[in-house]
């Protein structure tokens, strides 16, 4: 894998794990970042998957496995510590299409089109792509949102713009060269301005209430930032290989190769110990994240291989 790209991951997996923190925190506004997190996840993956040489059973069956089974385990272990009672309703809420990690199922079936669309048998032109995507976004958008309430990054709405931002990391990938004829000035231009503008835009929304219209104007902002933050650390890939055995970057690795097993536990630990003065339930909520994240990656890797060797 690239050395930028584990850094991304690692940065996406603080980003999303600070933004459940608005509990934790004594200033809520802190816990921030989370779509910014999702968009450079999600813009990593496009860019790593895009080289797909394996057939379409065994790609989707070991993303599935690698995404499902520490999945269900976390799912199961938190049905009985939060419910009394099993309905159907609950078991489809927490196993098929679970709402508290409506990220796992999104990365599924974006994965399921990313192949249509990466497949070296069925490769679709991009830019014929993100108009249609983009016009797609614009009618749902315009017809059936209700815009004067935050509404861009609730539901299924947002599945679309994240799963645009993973096919656009598949054609930087691909075109790569080209990106990287941009001037870094330019780039640290875009970020610092981006940046700025991020953390003014929602502000001000909430203060001037008819500019939640144009709320579509925060996720083009997080795609832009997260395409500024990719090809800064891209032209850091040398320095990122020198220093490879430093703590910095073993951090990073650890990180990136344990954001899901993060993310899933996250949720269970802070519930339980948000309530303790901070900076203290700040302290043992990252401890026991990184603990349980340790025991499920450990768990799940055992189960996932049994799985795999029986496929």
């Amino acid at each position: 894998m690239f050395e930028f790209i584990i850094v991304m991951k690692a940065l996406a997996c603080v980003l999303i794990t600070n933004s459940h923190l608005d509990e934790v925190y004594p200033i809520a506004a802190i816990a921030t970042g989370g779509a910014l997190g999702n968009s450079l996840f999600f813009l990593a993956s496009g860019f790593i998957m895009v080289n797909i040489r394996e057939p379409f059973k065994v790609w989707i069956t070991k993303r599935f496995v690698r995404i499902y089974v520490p999945l269900l385990i976390i799912e199961t272990i938190t049905i009985f510590i939060s419910y009394d009672s099993l309905e159907p309703q609950i078991l489809f809420n927490e196993f098929v299409l679970p709402t508290s990690y409506w990220f796992l199922p999104a990365y599924i079936v974006f994965c399921l089109f990313y192949y249509m669309i990466f497949s070296s048998g069925l490769k679709f032109k991009f830019n014929l792509l993100a108009p249609s995507l983009i016009f797609i976004y614009a009618i749902i958008y315009l017809t059936l949102l209700d815009t004067s309430v935050w509404t861009v990054e609730s539901g299924y709405f947002k599945w679309l713009p994240y799963f645009t931002i993973m096919i656009a990391g598949g054609y930087i990938r691909n075109n790569i060269a080209i990106f990287n004829r941009i001037k870094l000035s330019t780039i640290l231009v875009i970020f610092s301005t981006f940046s700025i503008f991020f953390v003014l835009i929602k502000f001000v929304m909430m203060k001037y209430a008819f500019l939640m219209h144009f709320q579509f104007t925060v996720q083009l902002t997080t795609f832009i930032w997260a395409f500024s933050i990719m090809m800064i650390l891209y032209r850091m890939e040398a320095i990122f290989t020198h220093i490879s055995n430093k703590f910095i970057m073993k951090l990073c690795f650890y990180l990136s190769s344990r954001t899901l097993e993060i993310y899933l536990v996250q949720r269970i630990v802070i519930m339980n110990f948000k309530d303790h003065v901070f900076p203290v339930n700040f302290l043992i909520i990252t401890i026991l994240i990184i603990c349980f994240a340790e025991i499920l990656s450990y768990v799940s890797n055992k189960v996932q291989k049994l799985i795999i060797s029986k496929i």
